[in-house]
Parts: C-alpha cells; structure tokens; sequence
C-alpha cells in the first residue's frame, strides 16, 4: 500500500504538469498555425461572398474584390465576409445602400469604386477614413460639391478620381486643388466646364484630366 501510496504522489503530479503543458501549447499557434487558420477563413469567405453573387480575383498586389449589393440580406452577409479575405487592396460596390463601415477592416485597401450607391453622410464617414486610398471611382452616388470638398480634405493621397452622373459643378472642382499628388482625373456626364478643367490643369501641371471626350494635360504629365 506504501508503494502504490508512492505512486500516486509522483506520478499525478507529473501528469498534471504534462496536461497544463499540453494546453499551454493548444493555445499558442505557430506562425504556420496561424496562417492555416488564416487561410480557412479567406476560403470560408470567399465562399460566402461568391454564394451570394460576388466575384473574388487575385492580382498584384492582393486581392479585389466585387459585390453587387442589391440583395440587402445577401449584401450584408457578403460584406461581412470581405474583412476575412487575404490582402485586399480594391473594392468594387455595386448598387444598393449597404453601410461602408466593413471597409475599415481593410488595411491595405488602396483602390474604391462605388457604382449606383448612394453616399451618405455615414458612408462618407467610413470613405473618408481610408486616408491611404490612391484611388476612388463615384459613379451615379449623389456626390455634389460639399461631398466632393470632403473628399479632397480627406484623402490627401489619391492619385486617381473619376466622378460621373453625379451633380457636381465648377465649384466642385476647387477644392480638388490640393491634391498634389492626383494625375488622373475623369469627369463623366458632371456639370464641370472646360473653362474649370483648365484651371485645374494650372494648379497641377501633371495631371490628365478627361472631361467627357475631351482630354486636358498638364506640360509635365504623363501618358
């Protein structure tokens, strides 16, 4: 009875301290666990997001993405899923007014496009949020000149803006001055006049700026 008494004592110990080793280590992924884990879920998402009409492709530098959000119940779902995907850098929206809050989850997201998407204050918010973005694409959003101003003051890096079917005017383009390092500007079916689009090209002597079929270039702009 002593030696079994013995027994005891050493070894529930030692099996104690192998259990609590065991779940310390369940606890504590790998850099290659992690990225596993990682993976499932960009697979899970893309799963979700192409299940309900979107469209996931892989270019340099990352992923970009496309939904069409007509569906309120399925867009939600969709944009839920985009913050679990690798690396994306372009989002493409597409009809319907879900809220934009999702694309804060994206850290390196560089490229916007909004089509038939009406921008709101709060959308304008969570735009106006991703201050990296280099480029923005607005058509049909409802995007006037005061949207416009805001637009400019926060994304002080864009390199590329298209605005189309939307109400902005000359005094729209003002504001757009400060963007030092714009060089491509598109202007579609706007209320922008050629005599504004010239002053613009002024400010920026590298920019191409195309105003409906009509193409503007600064003296130091490229093709």
């Amino acid at each position: 009875m002593k030696l079994n008494y013995f027994r005891c004592v050493v070894v529930a110990p030692v099996v104690m301290l192998t259990l609590i080793a065991a779940a310390g280590c369940s606890q504590q992924r790998t850099p290659y666990g992690r990225y596993l884990d990682a993976r499932a879920r960009h697979e899970a998402a893309v799963e979700v997001i192409e299940s309900h009409g979107g469209h996931v492709a892989y270019e340099d530098p990352g992923t970009a993405v496309t939904l069409d959000l007509a569906d309120k119940t399925a867009a939600g779902k969709a944009m839920a899923a985009v913050g679990d995907l690798f690396d994306v850098f372009a989002v493409t929206l597409i009809h319907g007014n879900t809220p934009l809050k999702n694309l804060g989850d994206l850290p390196k997201l560089q490229h916007v496009t909004l089509r038939d998407i009406p921008l709101t204050d709060a959308g304008l918010k969570y735009l106006a949020a991703q201050s990296h973005l280099a480029e923005l694409h607005l058509l049909n959003t409802g995007l006037d000149d005061a949207r416009l101003a805001q637009v400019a003051a926060s994304l002080p890096d864009l390199e590329q803006l298209t605005v189309g079917y939307d109400p902005v005017t000359d005094a729209g383009l003002e504001p757009l001055a400060r963007l030092t390092d714009l060089r491509r500007l598109t202007l579609a079916n706007t209320d922008v006049t050629a005599d504004a689009a010239a002053k613009l090209i002024d400010t920026n002597p590298r920019l191409i700026l195309r105003l409906n079929d009509q193409t503007l270039k600064g003296p130091e702009a490229g093709e």
